[in-house]
């Protein structure tokens, strides 16, 4: 569970992520990743759809404009998700994007990055 107080700590995660994929191919994966800088976390992401690894499912949950100061949504990457996760984690997200709102930008993200 590492702080990520660094960009280093993104390519961990990723290593780990592309290790446990090799032993156990067909299994659900769920890594979780801060949104404190979106161009760190969106690096993260290209980095993931380009590594090879298919059906990757990112969803985010932003409580407010990210600000590159204070950490202002998470993410979820999973690889070989469940059915219900794909079919309702968007209306669940933006569900919860409206209750927990901080501040303008508030908002849920649903997306595939391989299929």
């Amino acid at each position: 569970d590492p702080p990520f107080e660094d960009r280093a700590e993104f390519a961990a995660l990723e290593k780990a992520l592309a290790g446990a994929h090799r032993r156990w191919a067909t299994g659900t994966l769920l890594v979780w990743y801060p949104v404190k800088d979106p161009s760190v976390s969106g690096e993260f992401l290209e980095r993931m759809a380009a590594s090879g690894i298919p059906k990757q499912l990112a969803l985010e949950l932003h409580v407010a404009a990210p600000d590159g100061k204070r950490m202002t949504g998470s993410g979820i990457l999973a690889v070989n998700p469940p059915y219900p996760l794909v079919n309702e984690g968007e209306a669940m997200l933006g569900w919860l994007a409206e209750k927990l709102a901080q501040g303008p930008g508030a908002r849920a993200r649903v997306e595939w990055l391989t299929e």
